[in-house]
Parts: structure tokens; C-alpha cells; sequence
């Protein structure tokens, strides 16, 4: 019997200081050690990792424009029947500065993409976040868009620094898709 799990661990061990020891036959004493599980019907668990790359891609930065629509991920979408779709959120943090004041921005953006005959299109929910600001240096809600390519499309983002011209502008940004996708930073 074959199980599908996720699984997510965290082993937590004492510290032990040199002066503390225990005798090699106390449970627990030693580095932990991997056991097999078998059941009476003869079946085993086991993990299947299959898929976990297929979660969260990319985790990079991109220099922006102020308040310009920049392009920061390209997502190749075939025309293929059933594989010509994509979806998922944008987990971003955008930062600006004018090297005295800041503000930074973290947000996620949902979006769906299609390739129908080789017409990609996009939609985009509002993207939900917190800004914090100096005062002087802010953020506006950014907008996110997708110019099309050939079976491709390049997410963009417009993000505008007020009441500063800022001299850094940044998206720090990840995928989190439900199904695999060549993704890449738009080059």
C-alpha cells in the first residue's frame, strides 16, 4: 500500500553540554536513526516527493522603474490543449529608498493565464499586503499586468515611490503555482 504524503519535520534534540552522557544503550542517546514502518496487511509507508518542485518557484530580485510597468517573471504557457493554462500568487516585497528614507511593501497577487491558439491573457486579483513607511517615502498599491509573447507571457508590476525619487527599487518576489512551469526572471 502505497500512501502520498507531504511531510514537514522538525527534530528537536537537547543540548548537551561535554560534561553530560549517557550510556550508549539509553534510548534516545546517539544520533537519530532512520526505521522502516511495516503493516500486518504487508504494506510499508512511504514519502513520495514527487511534485514538491512543483510548489514554490523562483525567488529573486528585479531592479524597477518608478511607477512604470516593469516586467520581473516569464511563464512559458504551450498552446496544448489542458497544459495551456497557468495560475497561482505572486509573494512579493517591494522596497524604495532615496538612501534617507524608505518604505517596503509585502504583498501576495493571485493571477490566471491562458494560451488560446497563441493569444496569452492574464487576470490579476488586488493584491493584499502591508506598507510600511518613514513618513516621507511610501508605496501605492501596485498593479500587476502581463504583456504576452510567443506561448509566454512576462507578469509586469507598476510600483509607484511617493515623496521621494528614489534611487533603489525593488521586487523581491516568488511563485507559488500549483502546477509546474518554466519560469524564469524576465531576461
Amino acid at each position: 500500500m502505497k500512501k502520498k504524503i507531504l511531510l514537514a519535520a522538525v527534530l528537536l534534540l537537547p543540548t548537551l553540554s561535554a560534561a553530560q552522557t549517557f550510556p550508549p544503550d539509553t534510548p534516545g542517546a546517539g544520533p537519530p536513526e532512520a526505521h522502516a514502518t511495516s503493516h500486518e496487511d504487508g504494506g510499508s509507508d512511504e514519502l513520495d516527493l514527487t511534485g514538491l518542485t512543483d510548489i514554490a518557484q523562483g525567488s529573486t530580485s528585479t531592479a524597477l522603474t518608478d511607477a512604470t510597468a516593469t516586467p520581473f517573471a516569464e511563464i512559458t504557457i504551450p498552446q496544448t490543449i489542458a497544459t495551456n493554462y497557468k495560475g497561482g500568487q505572486v509573494n512579493y516585497t517591494i522596497y524604495c529608498d532615496d538612501t534617507t528614507n524608505q518604505a517596503v511593501q509585502q504583498g501576495i497577487v493571485s493571477f490566471s493565464c491562458h494560451n488560446i491558439a497563441g493569444t496569452e491573457a492574464c487576470g490579476f486579483s488586488v493584491p493584499a499586503g502591508v506598507t510600511l513607511s518613514d513618513g516621507t517615502a511610501d508605496l501605492a498599491t501596485p498593479v500587476f499586468t502581463a504583456a504576452a509573447g510567443a506561448d509566454l507571457v512576462n507578469l509586469e508590476v507598476a510600483s509607484d515611490c511617493t515623496g521621494v525619487t528614489p534611487s533603489t527599487h525593488t521586487i523581491e518576489w516568488r511563485l507559488d503555482m500549483p502546477t509546474l512551469a518554466a519560469v524564469q526572471e524576465t531576461p
